[in-house]
């Protein structure tokens, strides 16, 4: 986008800065819920295994 239409430095933080963030923050209970499933499938736990 950058090399194509150069827009100015105030447009390009307009349009990416709330595009990040409003996806980072969307993804976050995706993201965790996967992991989560995870760890269940692969019967994973946080106790400490001392052999």
């Amino acid at each position: 986008m950058e090399l194509a239409f150069s827009p100015p430095y105030w447009l390009q933080l307009t349009i990416w800065l709330p595009t990040i963030l409003i996806l980072s923050i969307g993804l976050l209970r995706p993201f965790k819920a996967y992991l989560i499933a995870l760890q269940f499938k692969h019967k994973a736990s946080s106790e400490i295994k001392r052999y």
